[in-house]
């Protein structure tokens, strides 16, 4: 199959997951939880949760986004015929309007916390998906 590597991606994902600590919480925990000052702004009172570049919430956010790449250039060039440059281009889009509506959902829904860490993940899976799948 042409697109193994987007297959590998998905297993690798679900195996390692898991396995990493999740730095998402709960809404119990939530308000159980510790804050961190933010040092930056002008107002001390203001705070955030610490939201940590290696937890296993920036990893589905790298696997998942690159996966949705590779997923739609695979239905786009298989089954809807287009070129690899129009495939390419419709999925990298995909999946950013994907991260971007999440993060968006996060911030105004009050079930997570929008995060620009998490968006950097979300692009950096795009980036990666994209090589894998030029390359393959």
């Amino acid at each position: 199959m042409r697109y193994w590597s987007c297959w590998l991606i998905f297993i690798i994902s679900w195996i390692a997951g898991p396995t990493v600590p999740s730095d998402t919480v709960t809404a119990q925990e939530l308000s159980a939880s510790p804050v961190v000052a933010d040092s930056t702004a002008q107002d001390s009172s203001r705070t955030h949760l610490a939201d940590p570049w290696l937890g296993a919430d920036k990893f589905k956010h790298i696997a998942l986004s690159a996966y949705l790449v590779g997923a739609q250039m695979y239905v786009y060039q298989q089954h809807a015929g287009l070129e690899q440059n129009q495939a390419l281009g419709i999925a990298i889009a995909g999946a950013a309007l994907a991260g971007v509506g999440k993060e968006i959902y996060d911030g105004v829904s009050g079930r997570g916390r929008a995060s620009w860490k998490d968006l950097f993940a979300d692009f950096l899976g795009i980036a990666l998906g994209s090589l894998i799948f030029i390359l393959d």
